[in-house]
C-alpha cells in the first residue's frame, strides 16, 4: 500500500476539503459550475445555506439580473441595518437607489458578494456599512485588521470599476441582544477609530453614524432604536440627514 506523503499543512487541507465536501454534498442541490447556479425558491428551502451559500450570493440574484439594464446611482451594501433601511424608508429607494443589505452578515461575506451585488449593477456610488456583526463574531473569529482589510478590498474593487465608495462608521450599541455575554462598546469604538483613519488615509467619504446616533452611554437609545441595535424610523432619519450632508460634498454628476 502506498501512503500519501504530505506536509502537515497539506494533510490538514486535504482533511478539511474532504470533510467540507461530505458536509456540503449532503445539503446542496449544486452539481458543479453552472451558468445558472442559484437554486429555485423551492430548492432553497431544502438547503443548508450556511454550508451551500455562506455569503448568500444568491440572495439578490434575480433582482440583480432585472436591474442590469437600469442606470443605478447608488447601492447600499451592508447587514441588517442596511437591509431594514428600505423597509423603514421605502421612499428613499428606487430602481436607481438599491438596497443590498443582508441581516446578520459580516464584512468577509460582503466581500464575497460584492461583485454580484454591487459591481454588476455599475452604480455611480456604493455605500458600505459593515462591522456590527464582525464585532459580534457572527461568522467566526476576526481581528480588527481583518475587518479593515475587508473594507479595503471593497473600496479597491469599487474604485477599480469606476464606483465611488462611501464608508459609514459602525452605529452605536451598548448591548447586542443576541450576544449579551460581552459589552460591544469598546470594540465598536476601536473599530470606528480605525475606519475613520482608513477613510482619511484613502480619501474616502466618511459618514459618521456613530457620532450622530450615540447617547451619553455610548449606546443607541430608545428614541432611535427599539432593540438597542437596529434604528427605528427616527434613527434612520438621523442617518439619512447625516448621509445627505456628506453626499452634498461630492462633485456633481
Amino acid at each position: 500500500m502506498k501512503y500519501l506523503n504530505c506536509t502537515a499543512h497539506l494533510c490538514l487541507a486535504l482533511v478539511l476539503a474532504f470533510s467540507t465536501y461530505s458536509t456540503v454534498s449532503a445539503s446542496t442541490v449544486y452539481q458543479g459550475l453552472s451558468d445558472a447556479p442559484c437554486p429555485s425558491a423551492a430548492e432553497a428551502t431544502t438547503m443548508d445555506r450556511a454550508q451551500s451559500d455562506w455569503a448568500w450570493v444568491c440572495r439578490y440574484h434575480s433582482e440583480n439580473l432585472a436591474a442590469r439594464n437600469t442606470p443605478v446611482d447608488i447601492v447600499y451594501m451592508g447587514d441588517s441595518i442596511t437591509e431594514f433601511w428600505q423597509a423603514s424608508a421605502p421612499e428613499r429607494f428606487s430602481s436607481s437607489v438599491i438596497d443590498r443589505g443582508i441581516s446578520g452578515q459580516t464584512s468577509p461575506q460582503m466581500v464575497l458578494r460584492f461583485q454580484q451585488d454591487v459591481v454588476s449593477l455599475k452604480p455611480r456610488l456604493v455605500h458600505i456599512l459593515a462591522g456590527t456583526n464582525d464585532v459580534a463574531a457572527n461568522s467566526g473569529p476576526e481581528s480588527f485588521a481583518d475587518v479593515i482589510a475587508n473594507i479595503d478590498t471593497m473600496v479597491v474593487v469599487a474604485r477599480t470599476n469606476g464606483i465611488t465608495p462611501i464608508l459609514g462608521t459602525v452605529p452605536p450599541s451598548a448591548v447586542f441582544w443576541w450576544r449579551k455575554d460581552f459589552d460591544p462598546r469598546p470594540d465598536i469604538a476601536r473599530l470606528n477609530t480605525l475606519i475613520r483613519a482608513y477613510a482619511e488615509a484613502h480619501n474616502v467619504l466618511l459618514i459618521d453614524y456613530h457620532r450622530a446616533l450615540r447617547n451619553a452611554e455610548d449606546g443607541l437609545g430608545p428614541e432611535y432604536a427599539d432593540d438597542g441595535v437596529h434604528p427605528n424610523r427616527a434613527g434612520y432619519r438621523v442617518m439619512e440627514a447625516t448621509l445627505d450632508r456628506g453626499l452634498a460634498t461630492l462633485p456633481p454628476h
